[in-house]
């Protein structure tokens, strides 16, 4: 699902006294009680189905499961954090991961567990100095989804696993229908399109050393260019102030737009509005490579909680074989479990060639994480003065590298 990465950028801080966010970190009936978060409304019926699985073999621990508000999540969590209270264990994303665990917010997980079960790069993004602080819960890579009905019409080849970006661009152009349709949606998301695109023309995007980012360079301007280029010079995707006023994904799904680049949380819901009419292939080629984003959902423990024996039984389980399947039968996620994914595979009966999403995970780029959220927040407006035509992709790709390294070195 939508990992909420721009959101922690946001300045709205959620303050509430209710009893209820500062719960956790208890006891209740003689039982120990687990409070466990996580932001999916989605995902809510296989998470709840988790906990009971778990409460029928461990008796003597109750899991209280809550859903909270994806929007304005990481706000909610950092406050009551801070208060050195909340949740026992819970849901966190890699761009968020080193800002929460510098403030000492995690416990370092003691389970008996193979981290070998799960694709490397996402038990690297939750793990410093070798310490591990996540379970990895899923993954997600982006693909090209596309609108079999709108090909049809306009008597346009299906795109293949084979297509590069010129491909993509020479389609798009054949498919807008001024006033009516797109032929691609080039939305402003650094997962799903900036990222994906700018490690595929060679860009790191962040260093390993997290002191400087890679974005003012000839690759990353390469790739920012070539989508600005799509909005502005073909007009063959909405401008970034169409974006503004309208939903990209709805607008795929109500037959507006023939092409969207998106994370495989979006199957679901396309499927569901598309039906067989819907078709997905490869995140595509670029500049003779090919690239993508890797990220997953990891599960973490309160550094707070008072009964951290049980949270690091309740991570043992949500770590499991038996808990990746329960989240691959609904169809919703990836789980990270290795040979887990194919219930995942199968969930959508007419909807081909989803493996894709698991076969790029060889080669993805780990999601771009750093020590605080400045610096990407800087890249966010650069994006979005680029993508509204206030800055060209060589002026904001300039500004954003600038603010962002000021952002890097001031927490080195």
């Amino acid at each position: 699902m939508k990992r909420w990465f721009n959101q922690f950028t946001k300045t709205t801080l959620i303050v509430t006294a209710a009893a209820g966010l500062l719960a956790g970190c208890g006891s209740s009936g003689g039982k120990v009680t687990i409070v466990w978060w996580f932001n999916d409304k989605n995902q809510q019926p296989a998470l709840e189905q988790i906990a009971k699985d778990f409460m029928k073999q461990n008796p003597n621990i109750k899991v209280d499961a809550e859903l909270q508000n994806g929007q304005t999540y990481y706000t909610q969590l950092q406050t009551v954090l801070a208060a050195h209270s909340g949740p026992d264990v819970f849901w966190m994303n890699g761009p968020n991961f080193l800002g929460f665990e510098n403030k000492g917010f995690f416990a370092p997980l003691n389970v008996n567990l193979n981290w070998n079960n799960y694709p490397k790069n996402l038990v690297g993004m939750y793990s410093v100095n070798g310490t591990h602080y996540a379970v990895p819960k899923d993954y997600d890579t982006i693909g090209l989804f596309y609108n079999k009905a709108l090909f049809d019409k306009a008597h346009i080849p299906y795109p293949t696993n084979n297509w590069t970006w010129n491909d993509v661009r020479a389609a798009a152009k054949k498919l807008t229908i001024a006033g009516k349709q797109w032929g691609i949606a080039d939305e402003n998301s650094s997962q799903e399109v900036e990222y994906p695109l700018m490690v595929s023309a060679g860009s790191q995007i962040i260093s390993k050393d997290k002191k400087s980012v890679d974005v003012d360079s000839t690759s990353s301007l390469k790739a920012i260019q070539f989508l600005y280029d799509l909005m502005y010079v073909d007009k063959s995707a909405p401008t970034g102030q169409w974006q503004t006023d309208n939903d990209p994904y709805q607008a795929f799904m109500s037959g507006e737009i023939a092409m969207i680049t998106a994370g495989d949380w979006n199957a679901h819901p396309f499927y569901q509005a598309l039906g067989n009419k819907v078709g997905v292939v490869k995140f595509p080629e670029f500049d003779g490579h090919y690239g993508n984003i890797i990220h997953g959902i990891g599960w973490v423990v309160n550094a707070n909680s008072k009964q951290k024996a049980a949270d690091m039984k309740f991570e043992e389980y949500l770590g499991s074989k038996a808990a990746a399947l329960t989240q691959a039968d609904t169809g919703t996620v990836i789980p990270a479990y290795n040979g887990t994914q194919e219930p995942w595979v199968k969930s959508m009966k007419g909807f081909s060639n989803l493996q894709i999403f698991l076969d790029q995970a060889k080669y993805a780029t780990a999601y771009p994480t750093g020590p605080n959220a400045q610096w990407e927040s800087a890249l966010t407006t650069h994006f979005t003065n680029i993508w509204l035509n206030k800055e060209t992709p060589e002026q904001g790709l300039k500004a954003a590298q600038q603010e962002a390294d000021q952002a890097l070195q001031s927490s080195n």
